[in-house]
């Protein structure tokens, strides 16, 4: 997964031009492709991709969406050019039996077994 959001030590896009940021993405999409033989899954929020990616189109065709909107919405804000999510972070304050503390809780788009094969690369 490439987790990519705001940057919390400077810059928000890490200091790159739309189209810098673009390219950047696309390379690490085709180097990790090339070593690993899987898709890579895009985990960002709607307000940093369509802000640092200039609403950017280019990625959902390759890599499935899991967006961060953490909202009572019953669905979350879906970045430019994608047409869906796949997984959705809805809140980093959720409880979970056993674990103290908050944590962060998503929902999967899809059936057992798209979960399946998202997992297996299939």
């Amino acid at each position: 997964m490439l987790d990519i959001e705001s940057n919390p030590y400077g810059a928000m896009c890490y200091g790159l031009s739309t189209t810098q940021m673009r390219t950047w993405i696309n390379d690490f999409y085709t180097a990790y492709k090339a070593r690993t033989g899987r898709d890579v899954l895009l985990y960002t929020t709607a307000s940093w991709w369509n802000t640092c990616t200039g609403n950017w189109t280019g990625m959902a065709a390759k890599s499935p969406l899991w967006v961060a909107h953490w909202t009572s919405a019953s669905a979350p804000a879906i970045p430019s050019g994608f047409p869906t999510w796949t997984v959705w972070q809805y809140t980093n304050n959720g409880a979970v039996s056993g674990v103290s503390g908050g944590v962060d809780r998503d929902q999967f788009n899809g059936s057992r077994e798209r979960l399946l094969a998202l997992a297996n690369n299939t």
